[in-house]
């Protein structure tokens, strides 16, 4: 063996194995390249090519993440320091009227994705459920390029980003996944795996609910790359589709194509929009309509009054935010942005910490709320992240990859603060999302699912 180990090699053999190396890389490369732009061309052997084409990024991934826990803060993990759960500037008690924080976690004693309420007024926990998902990955036939259920969304690596509670004290949540539907006992099932949905879930006013979607399989290429097509869609409490229509149709039907040929500031070429949330408009006013829909692209920095009763874009606005995410009708001319503030560079740390932008319809102003309390606060999520009023005056601000949430009013500026610590040891993890609870829906939700006779 040791003979053999270091038997001299001719030059000639030694450059015939780099050629052939080189033309393998490139032939891969190709192969990897036409299964993206046509997804099955090659059948099952097109499938074990990008398995193949994915096994140094999942090599990084475990050299990154050696803890295999992607909820886990590496960055600045004692940047709170002993600061863990609510925590408050108010007596417990002394707030009747206000209302349930709804926060999704990793439960890291558990080893799996949970979903809590917290009474801002007593302080007091309740942990509404626990996402068993793997059981729904392997009953499902839905397949996606980008990822698969089974291997990337086990148990362990799982956490609702877009979730509502129904008046029926049901759940309703997804990220990147099917529609998950949640009863009274706390037993799932999939209420829609005709798409992936992903980030945001709201409720319009006829109580049908809008997320953005995955379009797959696309039905537009226009970079020619492993490109993810984002969709809009509306569906009932069913789970059935009433609407869907892709971003690129919505650019480009109304004349808006001109974005995709805006300077590229680090954006991924696979991701071009990156559509975060689709909030739906609940009455009508002088600048929108009841059933029209606001529409954040991350990527663009872009936001857009969308109406789909005539496919016609209203309005729309670049570069008042960057990479926002969360936008909020606050007044019948008025709405708010969660703005990342990341200066154009993609996947870059915020250059201070994160805005909340006002923008009003009447004068085309935009102004900045609570801009001191939240320097002081130092604000600053790099990803994700969303806002949401919670009283008269008072917004929480989700800081999700530093696991905090804080409360923030202008009468009594940080009102109260959560910050996510697990185990014995408080390790510091991200938030899945959160949002909040009127007091009359949490309590009625809370006494129904108490009330369920279940086995």
């Amino acid at each position: 063996m040791k003979n053999f180990m270091f038997k001299k090699i001719e030059m000639w053999f030694l450059l015939l194995l780099i050629i052939f190396g080189i033309l393998s890389v490139v032939s891969l490369m190709w192969l990897v390249r036409y299964e993206t732009e046509v997804p099955g061309k090659f059948g099952k052997f097109g499938k074990y090519i990008i398995s193949v084409s994915k096994i140094p990024g999942q090599i990084k991934q475990a050299i990154d993440n050696p803890l295999k826990n992607p909820f886990i803060i590496k960055d600045e993990p004692n940047r709170f320091g002993n600061k863990s759960g609510l925590i408050t500037n108010y007596q417990l008690g002394s707030r009747n009227t206000y209302p349930f924080l709804l926060v999704n976690y990793f439960n890291l004693k558990d080893k799996i994705g949970v979903s809590e309420l917290i009474d801002l007024n007593s302080g007091q926990n309740y942990q509404i459920q626990k996402w068993d998902v793997e059981r729904l990955w392997r009953e499902t036939n839905a397949k996606s390029i980008h990822f698969d259920l089974v291997r990337d969304f086990p148990n362990y690596r799982f956490l609702p980003s877009g979730i509502v509670l129904t008046k029926d004290g049901y759940i309703i949540a997804h990220n990147y996944t099917p529609l998950i539907e949640s009863d009274l006992c706390g037993n799932l099932k999939i209420l829609n795996d005709d798409n992936f949905y992903h980030h945001s879930l709201e409720e319009d006013a006829d109580g049908n609910y809008w997320a953005p979607i995955l379009i797959e399989p696309k039905k537009n290429n226009v970079n020619f790359v492993e490109q993810r097509e984002d969709g809009i869609t509306k569906f009932n409490s069913k789970g059935e589709t009433l609407f869907q229509k892709s971003i690129f149709d919505i650019i480009f039907e109304n004349g808006l194509s001109s974005i995709l040929h805006a300077v590229n500031l680090g954006y991924p070429d696979t991701d071009p929009f990156h559509l975060n949330d689709v909030e739906p408009v609940l009455k009508n006013s002088e600048h929108w309509k009841k059933g029209d829909v606001f529409i954040s692209l991350r990527n663009r920095s872009m936001v857009l009054l969308y109406r789909p009763d005539n496919n016609k874009v209203i309005w729309y606005k670049t570069s008042i935010t960057s990479q926002q995410h969360d936008i909020d009708i606050i007044s019948d001319n008025e709405i708010t942005i969660f703005d990342n503030n990341i200066g154009g560079q993609y996947n870059k740390p915020p250059e201070l910490v994160n805005n909340l932008v006002k923008y009003n319809f009447e004068n085309d102003e935009i102004s900045y709320l609570f801009a001191k309390q939240i320097l002081e606060a130092n604000i600053k999520t790099r990803y994700a992240g969303s806002s949401d009023p919670y009283t008269k005056d008072g917004f929480i601000l989700e800081e999700s990859n530093y696991g905090r949430i804080v409360g923030i009013s202008k009468s009594n500026n940080l009102e109260w603060e959560y910050i996510n610590r697990q185990g014995s040891e408080k390790i510091l993890m991200t938030i899945g999302g959160s949002r909040i609870i009127s007091r009359n829906l949490a309590l009625s939700f809370l006494d129904k699912r108490n009330k369920a006779t279940c086995f």
